[in-house]
């Protein structure tokens, strides 16, 4: 759903709730990253499952 909001232009407002879902997807992620490049990990993840 993250993923899809993004798409449709939504831009996250809470980047802990980011970093939570990525982390729940197995990544390890900074707490200095920025929301849009953990999204693009979050996405490759994504990708990377559904090939």
């Amino acid at each position: 759903m993250l993923v899809e909001a993004v798409d449709r232009g939504g831009i996250p407002l809470n980047p802990a709730r980011v970093n939570a879902i990525a982390r729940d997807l197995g990544l390890e992620v900074s707490r200095k990253a920025p929301v849009e490049q953990t999204i693009e990990r979050i996405r490759a993840c994504l990708q990377r499952g559904a090939a």
